[in-house]
């Protein structure tokens, strides 16, 4: 028995796309995100590589190269400042901080003033515990180190709208798992967030229509008369009326209802002005 073959197909070889879904076109808005994506990326990697040039031309702070660890995270740059066997940066058991923490702390200041990004700072400590019947443990040193170093960059002009969190995290994410003693455990965590600098990426918040953020945002659009002109909703019930939506009846003789005299002979209501932000308040909190 012989089963017969389709004919061949004309043309230049190979099956025919035609009938193949088209790819999407990337959109303006999806490059403008890989476009601020990348230029975050580009950021973090000078600020890394500046960081270590100022380490190396530094005679100061050349003892203090293992101190600094820079990488490049998921959060966003993190830039860390660690213990090292007979370099503490505070006292033992103590946010008291020492000279050389100012100092490291001065250099990534320099560093996150040419960044945009918000900043969280986090202290972690070893596993080396306080005596039996502390009060005072590993989790209240962790953020009072935190906090000191928070200080330290404000006094040395950072500006507080950039801060972002504080926190301290105990012994709970070491450095050297395998180490839990080891003093390099000891360090101030700052990283420089991603997607918080001028242009966050708007894809990553949990409603991406809420493009306004806050009431001062929304103070500062301005609506356009025609928009405000046709409501996108019922009006509202007016509590004069039975009915929903009814218009009041304007008074007559240009009288206000408290009695006085209004500036208009005809008692027409005045036209909405571009600048009442009122009405857009109203319109966003209905969305």
């Amino acid at each position: 028995m012989t089963q017969g073959l389709p004919p061949p197909k004309t043309g230049l070889g190979g099956e025919s796309n035609a009938d193949a879904p088209a790819e999407p076109a990337q959109t303006k808005e999806e490059a403008s995100k890989e476009q601020i994506k990348k230029a975050e990326e580009k950021q973090f990697e000078e600020a890394k590589k500046e960081l270590e040039k100022a380490l190396s031309e530094s005679p100061e702070l050349e003892a203090l190269k293992k101190s600094l660890l820079i990488d490049n995270t998921v959060e966003g740059l993190r830039i860390q400042i660690v213990d090292q066997e007979g370099l503490p940066l505070f006292r033992s058991g103590s946010a008291d901080p020492l000279h050389r923490a100012t100092e490291l702390l001065k250099l990534v200041k320099s560093v996150v003033d040419k960044l945009p990004q918000k900043i969280s700072i986090s202290g972690h400590t070893d596993d080396v515990k306080f005596g039996a019947g502390a009060e005072y443990t590993n989790w209240e040193l962790s953020v009072d180190r935190a906090n000191s170093a928070r200080r330290i960059l404000l006094d040395l002009g950072l500006d507080e709208n950039r801060l972002s969190r504080i926190v301290g995290k105990a012994s709970t994410e070491l450095l050297l798992k395998d180490k839990p003693k080891n003093p390099q455990n000891r360090r101030l965590s700052i990283v420089m967030l991603r997607g918080t600098g001028k242009n966050p990426d708007v894809g990553a918040d949990s409603n991406p229509d809420a493009i306004l953020r806050n009431q001062k945002d929304a103070d500062n659009i301005i609506v356009p008369a025609q928009a405000l002109n046709t409501p996108s909703v019922a009006p509202p019930l007016d509590p004069r009326t039975s009915s929903p939506g009814a218009i009041p009846t304007p008074p007559s003789s240009g009288s206000s209802d408290n009695g006085s005299t209004s500036d208009s002979s005809s008692g027409a209501l005045p036209p909405p002005s571009q600048n009442n932000k009122g009405g857009l308040r109203g319109l966003i909190l209905r969305r």
